[in-house]
């Protein structure tokens, strides 16, 4: 990989001894084949509970890839890591190599466990 300055061939070094030291193994569906890949997986617990009982979550979890690691993903494309089913919602832009990818829990167009689905919600039944 060719890069512009030195600042952007050391943040290119520095991001793959981050992802080897810090990063889970995963899982990622990109078009029909299971791809093993490496990533940092951040998981931000930041949800806010109402006195009605309502919850809001207000952040995503991410997944920082190489991005030669990730050619042809997709939004809605499936992600597993540790066990645990995710989707693509966002692919940030490739930035010297590496890339965050925003997931959304569960399985595409299927609530994850324990998050009310659309039939629930504004008191449709």
């Amino acid at each position: 990989m060719s890069f512009d300055n030195l600042f952007d061939e050391a943040m290119f070094a520095a991001d793959n001894e981050i992802i080897d030291a810090m990063g889970a193994n995963a899982v990622i569906d990109i078009n029909g084949i299971k791809t093993p890949v490496r990533g940092v997986f951040d998981n931000p617990d930041a949800t806010a509970t109402f006195k009605t009982g309502g919850r809001l979550k207000a952040t995503a979890p991410t997944f920082f890839v190489k991005s030669q690691h990730v050619v042809g993903i997709k939004e809605r494309d499936e992600v597993v890591i540790k066990g645990e089913s995710y989707w693509v919602e966002k692919i940030e832009p490739d930035d010297t190599g590496s890339r965050v990818l925003t997931l959304g829990t569960g399985k595409p167009g299927k609530p994850a466990a324990g998050v009310p689905g659309p039939k629930s919600w504004s008191g449709n039944k």
